[in-house]
C-alpha cells in the first residue's frame, strides 16, 4: 500500500508511517519496496524519485555500510530496470540537488559497467549518460572560481564519478581550477585524475 502511494503522491497512513521509520529502519524499507516495485515495475520511477528525496535526508554517517548505501545500491538496480525515457527522466530529478546528481552517477555507473558486456543497454541508456554528463558540466560551472579546498565533498565525489566516465574531461577541469584557484597538496598538476 505504501508504494502505491508513494506512486500516486497520495500522503496515506502507510506512507507516513514508513516516511516516519525510513531513517531507522532503512535497510528494510528499502528492501520491501525494491521487491514490491519488481512486482509493479509501473511504479520504479515513481519509486526512484522518491528515494532520491530521502537520501538527503539521510546522514551522512561514516561507517561500512550507511543508510545512504542501501538508497544507493537500490536505485541503481530500480534506474538498471528503466527504458530509455524514464531513464533520462530520473537523472533530470536527480539532477535539481548537487547530491541527487551525485546518487545518479552511481547509477550511471552500475549501467555502464554492465554496458561493457551488453551493447542493447549501452544503446537504451546512452541518453540517460550524455544528460547525466551535461548536467554535471553545468553544476561544476559554479565552482570554476572556487579553491580547490572550499569545494565541497561531494563534489568531489562527484568529480571522481565523472573521471571514470570522461577521464580527459574531468583531469582538465581539476587542473584548470587548481590553476586558477590554488594548489592542490604539493602544488602538482593533477594527472588525469588517476593519482
Amino acid at each position: 500500500m505504501a508504494l502505491s502511494q508513494i506512486a500516486s503522491g497520495d500522503t496515506g497512513p502507510e506512507r507516513r508511517r514508513v516516511e516516519a521509520d525510513f531513517a531507522d529502519k532503512t535497510s528494510m524499507i528499502v528492501e520491501k519496496l525494491e521487491t514490491l516495485a519488481d512486482r509493479h515495475p509501473e511504479n520504479i520511477p515513481a519509486l526512484i524519485d522518491w528515494l532520491t528525496s530521502k537520501y538527503h535526508e539521510l546522514d551522512d554517517i561514516l561507517a561500512f555500510v550507511t543508510p545512504r548505501h542501501h538508497v544507493r545500491w537500490a536505485t541503481a538496480r530500480l534506474f538498471n530496470k528503466l527504458d530509455t525515457g524514464s531513464a533520462v527522466e530520473a537523472i533530470e530529478a536527480a539532477g535539481k540537488a548537487e547530491e541527487g546528481l551525485f546518487l545518479a552517477a552511481n547509477w550511471i555507473d552500475a549501467v555502464s559497467r554492465e554496458s561493457n558486456f551488453a551493447q542493447d543497454t549501452a544503446k537504451l541508456f546512452a541518453p540517460a549518460r550524455t544528460r547525466f554528463i551535461q548536467l554535471v558540466r553545468e553544476t561544476l560551472d559554479g565552482y570554476k572560481t572556487t579553491n580547490p579546498l572550499d569545494i565541497p565533498n561531494h563534489i568531489w565525489a562527484l568529480i571522481w564519478e565523472w573521471r571514470s566516465l570522461e577521464k580527459e574531461e574531468a583531469a582538465n577541469w581539476m587542473n584548470a581550477t587548481v590553476t586558477d584557484n590554488g594548489t592542490v597538496g604539493d602544488g602538482r598538476k593533477v594527472s588525469h585524475c588517476d593519482g
